[in-house]
């Protein structure tokens, strides 16, 4: 049924104003935006924590690099007083503590211990033909060859002067003890070169195995030490006659 005349004007009329209104919205009305609320300032007692917390930050980091400084200072005592300062080897204190250790471990588990005691052939010639920095380079090079002829498991150290202990903690039987004598000879009796001069050494080596030649550090150590001296005695009485020969 069509709507009335009458009624169509007005619907009209009502929409003519709702876009007269929609398009005179005053030109100046904007969209403000709503800032947040500030804040309340913080009470004294929380500004005193707060800074507290900074001071104590800054005091930790202090005590941080204090220990580690102590700490690098701790380590480089401890390498001064178990190290040799010309070779860097062990030297004799920590050699004894760790052959105490090995004999300990190897009683425990039924293991052998071998103990190598060296002293060089002919160093006194070197050092007092060539001085004591040519005496000091050889037994720097000695220290170098003996590590890089034994396993990382076993122990170089510098025993005092020209003498030398290898320590092998794990060893199956004699021959293999025997093996590593005679590489460790190979490598010793190799030319050095010091100044431009040849020089040619070789060591004696007592050795000495745990059990059955020592129940204890100090006990293999003297079996090692005379067994080295006869060692040297003979290559000495073979030198002389040799020289009385020529």
């Amino acid at each position: 049924m069509e709507r009335p005349a009458s009624s169509r004007v007005a619907d009209s009329a009502v929409r003519r104003r709702a876009r007269v209104l929609r398009v005179v919205r005053p030109a100046g009305l904007r969209r403000v935006a709503v800032e947040p609320p500030v804040a309340e300032a913080a009470s004294p007692d929380i500004q005193a924590a707060r800074q507290r917390i900074r001071a104590l930050a800054r005091d930790n980091a202090r005590l941080r690099a204090e220990l580690a400084r102590l700490g690098a200072a701790v380590a480089q005592v401890e390498e001064l007083a178990y190290h040799d300062d010309l070779t860097g080897l062990p030297n004799r204190a920590l050699m004894t503590d760790r052959l105490n250790r090995a004999v300990a471990l190897a009683s425990r588990d039924s293991l052998r211990v071998a103990v190598l005691l060296l002293d060089l052939d002919r160093f006194k010639e070197v050092n007092d033909g060539l001085g004591h920095a040519a005496g000091d380079r050889l037994l720097v090079e000695v220290a170098r060859r003996l590590s890089a002829t034994v396993r990382q498991s076993d122990t170089v150290a510098r025993y005092g002067g020209d003498e030398f202990v290898v320590m092998l903690p794990r060893v199956d039987d004699g021959r293999s003890v025997g093996r590593v004598t005679r590489k460790i000879r190979e490598r010793l009796e190799m030319p050095v070169w010091i100044d431009g001069v040849r020089v040619t050494i070789g060591a004696s080596i007592g050795i000495a195995v745990y059990p059955c030649d020592g129940a204890t550090p100090a006990e293999l150590l003297a079996k090692a030490d005379a067994r080295m001296y006869r060692h040297k005695a003979r290559l000495g009485a073979s030198e002389r006659h040799g020289e009385r020969g020529a």
